[in-house]
């Protein structure tokens, strides 16, 4: 690896914190469309609506929260949100729809309003040119977290254990995240005089604008990975491969998130060709390879990974050095904020599309993450692709 992070302790730490988070609630994230649209009976049309409640409530949170967090301290907010994420994991417990979304919402829009403080600290107790290093890092902690969480829910369900004991055991994971958050040192280190100059550039603004829009367009298409965990299991009938399906979905998003942290790439040319335009690509093949089961749709899978891994590497790199350090958690939350926007009306989308034809949602996300690589190829037009 590189040089040492000047705050080696406390970046290891938010990226533990992310590693155990993941460890709890991916399991059930893994579980909740099979437990909900096979467990409960739910159309696929309500779950597409349930998620988009979700994620779009969360949109209001992750401002809320990163407003909060420039305020009143991030550190604290971010605990606050993260200990509330165990609500998620009393969905097992559920014997209604209702109830079982009501829990849903409950949690993930707990962990939208510590998401964007999360990052503010990280880019906090950062330099510049540590932090694509640090956003990989984190996010290959804390996506390689999700991939133990799934296999560890897999292995209980071909064990025939109920989706109450697999959610309920991830309260473990979830409060030990929050304790290693607790002991991060969040004093931020001092900003520098050329830091402040580079900030204050005008198409610093254009660049954080064009980005937002972007990844809203990328939430249109970014559905929850509940779709193609459903996908998988319809067609090949089998719930433990869809459900490896996401774990190597996740696994290949957190080792991207890893190398791209510690190669030399310009970041808005990566997230548009690396991140955007490979999304689509993976959403032509769920369209077009449903047929042929995981030989088909696995390959998918991995090529979704290895684009979000760019993305959510490079969205929080580029609009940690576009945007003021006193505003950083206004611009975490804006970031997040955007996403959920297009995760809101892109689940209802894909939910009602799916109940049509799984070909047609994903032809949907395809033109959608489309719209996003012409969006960042504009920017790259407009305002230069010089970070």
């Amino acid at each position: 690896m590189k040089r040492v992070f000047n705050k080696k302790r406390d970046v290891f730490l938010i990226a533990f914190s992310a590693f155990f988070a993941d460890l709890g609630y991916q399991a059930i994230l893994a579980g909740y469309p099979l437990f909900l649209v096979l467990g409960l009976s739910a159309p696929v049309y309500i779950f597409g609506f349930a998620e988009a409640i979700g994620y779009g409530g969360g949109a209001i949170f992750s401002y809320i929260g990163g407003r909060l967090g420039d305020k009143y301290g991030r550190k604290k907010v971010a605990i606050a949100g993260n200990s509330l994420i165990p609500l998620l994991s009393f969905i097992g417990l559920a014997n209604t729809v209702p109830q079982a979304v009501s829990l849903f919402v409950g949690g993930w829009w707990s962990r939208n309003f510590r998401s964007p403080v999360r990052r503010a600290i990280m880019s906090d107790i950062t330099d510049v040119e540590e932090r694509k290093r640090a956003f990989g890092l984190l996010h290959a902690l804390d996506v390689g977290g999700g991939v133990i969480a799934v296999v560890y829910a897999s292995l209980m369900i071909m064990m025939g254990l109920a989706f109450s004991l697999i959610f309920i055991v991830t309260i473990i994971p979830l409060v030990i995240s929050t304790i290693l958050l607790a002991m991060v040192n969040s004093k931020p280190l001092e900003v520098r005089k050329n830091e402040v100059k580079v900030e204050v550039k005008k198409n610093r603004s254009g660049i954080f604008k064009m980005v937002v829009i972007a990844t809203i367009f990328f939430g249109f298409s970014y559905y929850s990975f509940g779709f193609p965990i459903i996908t998988i299991a319809q067609s090949t009938h089998v719930d433990y491969l869809a459900m490896l399906g996401y774990g190597l979905f996740l696994a290949s998003s957190s080792i991207t998130g890893y190398f791209i942290g510690n190669i030399k790439i310009k970041e808005l040319t990566g997230l548009a060709f690396s991140g955007y335009l490979l999304a689509a690509i993976a959403n032509l093949g769920f369209a077009f390879l449903f047929k042929y089961g995981i030989e088909g749709l696995y390959p998918a899978v991995i090529t979704l990974g290895v684009s979000t891994g760019m993305i959510e590497t490079m969205e929080p790199t580029i609009i940690s050095k576009v945007i003021g350090q006193s505003q950083m958690g206004k611009g975490m939350g804006t970031l997040g904020m955007g996403r959920s926007i297009g995760l809101f009306f892109g689940n209802i989308l894909m939910g009602i599309l799916y109940t049509i034809s799984y070909f047609y949602s994903y032809m949907y996300g395809f033109i959608t993450s489309l719209i996003s690589f012409f969006l960042i190829i504009v920017a790259m037009f407009i305002y230069g692709n010089n970070l």
